[in-house]
């Protein structure tokens, strides 16, 4: 049966280790890998993609654990895990970055054995039991449907064998790191039914010392204590095949993952907005473009810096104290120190897979998948500037401090999916394949904010002692627990704060989603050596949103109030004028494509596709902000890909060339109020083009080298705007006095680079492999990996210096592949440098990441 010999050779080569084979006359050869990027199984050579796989092996060996391991060895692929560890990432392919990273959908498709993984917290699914992830680059809605707006990510599990195997394995490393995993897999039924198991646990303190006096606090649950950027992960696998005859295949597939990821080593940038409208900080941390505000429940202005100008350092310089109060204070806060009682991210997804495969006759089968994915996810990040001192909250008789816990988004999804798949060979030239593709998605997401009692070592209430405060870093920070506002009863403004907005639900918001769509491919061989392809897709989407709460956590129609000793009763109305909403998107996604072979191992192709990302609501005050249309882009591709020197090189070129139009980004609503919340909109256009090589060559019988360069110029288009620019940082604005609500400065962004995208990448690697002794196998490999800097913003002043990481691995295995050993190391020169930056116009502030410094273990695995 066709379609089972295919699925046998991926599983047998993905099997195989991932760079050489030898031939019996003893020539050295790079060996074939086999991918499905296009739904079926074939050699990554002959695919018309710009594809880089990663098998199990290489997975293993340079212990890629997260989705920032694969950006480091993949060119024209950047993630961003943000501080949050991954509820506010974006992966970003050639340049196409999410504007508004806290969308429900990013522009780079997470898959896993074919079904969508639609939330950034599932980005990350544990690395357990995979055979391999293949990195697609360029828009492939036109196969996989919706949001493969820049690419796909596919994760690939291990399929049962028809042989026993068995392994266990455990990684031990610095910084506390211990793994421990184990798989059973083989026949249940002589030839007819296969399974398979297998599981992991992986502990690690994180690799970055976080300088808070009370790192160590014991707190009860999942928090920061200790280092930061660790992670406690638990994953199982498991999956059966039933073959109850010669046609007909039957597998269901389960894949369930609980991650717990701390709060990544961080610190705060402010502006003169937190100061002078939030008052909560008497700090600037912006080095230029002087401008004076009025200062909100202070009755002089306030005179700092709004924006940062040049690379964000690894560690800030002291702040400038810009409080019209009181002389000048040297800045107290310790840079890097994040509260211990926090963590970056938890997120649980338990999915179901079932595929059907019948071979109807020699040239007609037909699939079925169905797919459910249950999913949660929730964050609880410190939010004040200077963990030890809180933010401060002006009251009538005394400043109140608190440690403000900021969590969002948290979502709660469950999704079905369902695709039927038709395909027919009609002989040697002609191939067909159609279907149709229906899912259900109830989705709810909302935010937190929690003011907590600050943990310290400092007496920050003036009783003479500072043991209350530091008994406050036992406490476990949950909604609802009492908080530091509890005593505000002088101002109006707190008292509503401590009532409504601590602890509550705000932006709760509940989307429905119904996707429909009919997809069909057509696969024509012109002649021998050219093929003509095309695909295309039409999807459906049904979309609705029910607005359950605001920004300050009110439903609609409801009034919230707050008392005050002088300023009396303050209230504040919901500003969700419309509580529900819903609305149908159609689009249609077209692929075409042609390769020419002019060689055996010799192609070149070229392709224009259409990539789409889906519109939606907005929870907002504004009516014409309620609603955003979906963002395109057609992509105009030529490339090559080639084997030559007796399959010793392999070199693999691609140009393109991207038109994106409608970007969807996050501004201020049209309408502000107190309680204004960020929203969605179409900001305008960009273009994008540039190139990228990838290239293996084995010059001898023990070494090889491996390389990849990518070049990008992503550029807004004139009328493409920032509203941010005039409302928050006032760029170009000529005057150094801002009136209150004054908009000011230059908006449009054209001609500048996206932000959070590089211009370059690069990755160089040195391989080495040969026979030990007595069949034992030495292998080795050090890698280096580029990134050119990124702009924090389209403004394009600040940005994220670039960096070069370095990689290495030791491997040996024993004669019969019982043992196998690997010592490995990343970043080994333990660089010290920033890896993303989240902005929060609105506040006038950075939340800048750092990366993970110097980790090294030893893996263990014995095959039975």
């Amino acid at each position: 049966m066709k379609y089972k010999s295919l699925i046998a050779a991926a599983i047998a080569a993905a099997s195989m280790p991932a760079a050489h084979a030898q031939k019996g006359d003893g020539a050295i050869q790079l060996e074939e890998v086999i991918v499905t990027a296009r739904k079926r199984a074939e050699s990554v050579q002959d695919v018309p993609l710009a594809i880089t796989p990663f098998q199990t092996e290489q997975l293993e060996q340079r212990d890629i654990q997260t989705m920032e391991d694969l950006a480091t060895n993949t060119i024209g692929m950047s993630y961003n895990g943000g501080i949050s560890s991954g509820v506010q990432a974006t992966v970003t392919i050639r340049g196409l970055a999410t504007n508004f990273i806290q969308d429900r959908f990013q522009n780079v498709g997470i898959y896993l054995d074919g079904l969508y993984l639609q939330r950034q917290s599932m980005m990350n699914i544990g690395m357990v039991g995979l055979a391999r992830v293949e990195v697609v680059k360029g828009p492939q809605n036109a196969i996989y449907g919706r949001n493969a707006f820049a690419g796909a990510v596919n994760y690939v599990t291990q399929r049962p064998g028809e042989e026993f195997e068995a392994y266990l394995m455990t990684t031990q490393g610095n910084h506390e790191r211990e793994d421990y995993r184990a798989m059973v897999s083989g026949p249940l039924v002589e030839g007819k039914l296969f399974g398979r198991l297998s599981g992991g646990i992986s502990e690690f303190d994180g690799a970055n010392e976080n300088p808070h006096p009370f790192a160590d606090a014991d707190v009860p649950g999942f928090t920061n204590e200790g280092n930061l950027g660790g992670w406690d992960d638990q994953t199982i696998s498991a999956s059966m095949i039933w073959t109850p005859t010669d046609t007909v295949e039957l597998s269901v597939g389960y894949y369930d993952t609980d991650l717990k990821r701390e709060f990544q080593g961080s610190y705060f940038i402010n502006g003169l907005q937190e100061v002078a409208r939030f008052a909560t900080s008497e700090f600037d941390d912006m080095n230029g473009n002087t401008k004076t505000l009025p200062s909100v429940g202070l009755p002089l202005p306030v005179t700092g810096n709004t924006m940062w100008f040049g690379e964000v350092p690894y560690l800030p310089a002291p702040g400038n104290y810009i409080s019209p109060f009181g002389d000048a204070i040297e800045d107290p806060s310790i840079p890097g120190a994040v509260d211990p009682r926090g963590y970056g991210s938890i997120a649980e997804t338990e999915l179901w897979n079932l595929k059907l495969s019948w071979d109807i006759s020699e040239d007609w089968s037909l699939r079925y998948q169905f797919g459910d994915i249950q999913h949660d996810s929730r964050t609880s990040g410190p939010a004040a500037r200077d963990p030890l001192q809180g933010s401060t909250y002006q009251d009538i008789a005394v400043n109140i401090q608190s440690s403000d816990f900021s969590s969002r988004p948290n979502s709660t999804m469950e999704t079905q999916s369902h695709e039927l798949r038709l395909d027919w060979n009609g002989g040697d030239r002609l191939f067909l394949s159609g279907g149709i593709y229906f899912s259900e998605t109830e989705d709810e997401s909302h935010d937190l904010t929690v003011f907590a009692p600050v943990c310290s070592d400092r007496d920050l209430n003036g009783n003479g002692t500072n043991e209350d405060e530091i008994a406050n870093c036992n406490l476990e920070i949950v909604a609802g627990m009492p908080g530091p506002l509890d005593d505000a009863v002088f101002s109006g403004v707190l008292d509503f704060f401590n009532t409504f907005w601590n602890g509550s639900k705000s932006n709760n918001s509940q989307f429905d989603d119904e996707v429909r769509a009919i997809f069909a491919e057509l696969s024509y061989d012109i002649t021998d050596t050219v093929v003509l392809r095309l695909e295309g897709r039409y999807t459906e989407e049904e979309r609705k949103i029910n607005r359950l709460t605001d920004n300050f956590g009110l439903a609609p129609g409801e009034v919230g109030c707050g008392t005050g000793l002088i300023t009396g009763e303050v209230c504040f109305e919901s500003n969700i004028e419309v509580p529900q909403d819903e609305d149908v998107f159609d689009y249609f996604t077209p692929r075409v494509s042609i390769d020419w072979s002019w060689g055996d191992q010799n192609m070149v192709y070229a392709y224009a596709a259409k990539g789409v990302k889906s519109g939606g609501f907005n929870n907002s005050l504004s009516p014409e902000d309620l609603r955003f249309e979906p963002e395109e882009n057609w992509t105009y591709e030529i490339g090559s890909k080639n084997v030559f020197f007796d399959n010793k090189l392999t070199l693999n070129l691609a140009a393109f060339y991207i038109d994106w139009k409608d970007l969807q980004g996050s501004v201020s609503p049209s309408v502000q109020s107190q309680n204004s919340n960020v929203v969605t909109v179409n900001i305008g256009d960009a273009t994008n083009y540039g190139f990228e090589l990838e290239t293996t060559y084995r010059f001898s019988d023990a070494w090889s080298i491996d390389a990849g360069y990518t070049w990008i110029n992503p550029e807004y288009e004139d009328g493409a705007t920032y509203d941010a620019a005039a409302r928050y940082y006032y760029w170009q604005c000529p005057k150094d006095v801002i009136e209150p609500g004054e908009r000011c400065g230059e908006t449009n962004m054209g001609g500048n680079q996206l932000a959070r995208t590089s211009k370059e990448q690069a990755i160089v690697a040195l391989n080495y492999a040969r026979d030990w002794f007595d069949g034992w196998m030495f292998a080795g490999r050090l890698d280096a990996s580029y990134r050119s800097k990124q702009y924090q913003t389209p403004i394009n002043t600040g940005y994220i210096g670039s960096r070069t990481l370095f990689n290495g691995s030791l491997n040996i295995s024993s004669p019969a592949q019982n043992w196998d050993i690997t010592l490995w190391g990343k970043n080994l020169t333990d660089e010290k440098y920033v890896s993303g930056s989240f902005t929060t116009a609105l506040f006038n502030k950075f939340l800048v990441a750092q990366g993970q410094r110097r980790t090294y273990g030893l893996t263990l695995k014995y095959n039975f």
